[in-house]
């Protein structure tokens, strides 16, 4: 008896409860307890990706095309099919990326800093993308400008700190 009193006031109370909302409250609440009763939207993004029929398997499939066609139906595994396929694919054989012949360093280049580096390889694409292979670049005498003005550099540093030190 107790419990059936217990009962009828829940249900009671829902009702006034209910009173108070406005019809589209009224219309979330139903459908809230649909979805807990039809257990709808659970899959995740990615068990509803597996779960989908799989695309009819052709020659020339393209792969960006379907992720541009469907990132709106999967949001999420989109931008990491997009963050993933964007990455540029190299046309060296692994082989050759892995192996080390031809490509040491000798004792002078392995001494230069890494901004000299830097500016060597940045050079380098700057002529070749000036000059698009039609005009032939002496690398070595690019090399040793830049070597003689990190020398000039240098000494216009020590002579600097001796400046400072007499200074001091």
């Amino acid at each position: 008896m107790h419990a059936k009193n217990s009962s009828s006031n829940k249900n009671h109370n829902k009702r006034k409860v209910n009173e108070n909302l406005s019809i589209q409250e009224k219309r979330m609440l139903k459908y809230k307890a649909h979805l807990e009763d039809e257990k709808i939207g659970e899959l995740s993004e990615l068990e509803r990706y597996l779960s989908d029929n799989q695309e009819p398997s052709y020659e020339y499939f393209d792969l960006l095309d379907w992720w541009k066609t469907n990132k709106a139906k999967y949001k999420i595994l989109g931008k990491i099919a997009r963050d993933v396929l964007a990455v540029p694919v190299s046309t060296v054989a692994s082989e050759s990326a892995f192996s080390t012949r031809g490509r040491l360093l000798d004792s002078f280049r392995s001494s230069l800093s890494p901004k000299t580096v830097q500016a060597l390889v940045c050079t380098q694409n700057w002529i070749r993308g000036v000059f698009n292979k039609t005009a032939k670049v002496c690398y070595e005498d690019v090399l040793k400008e830049i070597e003689d003005l990190e020398e000039i550099e240098s000494d216009f540093a020590n002579k600097l700190n001796i400046c400072t030190d007499n200074i001091d």
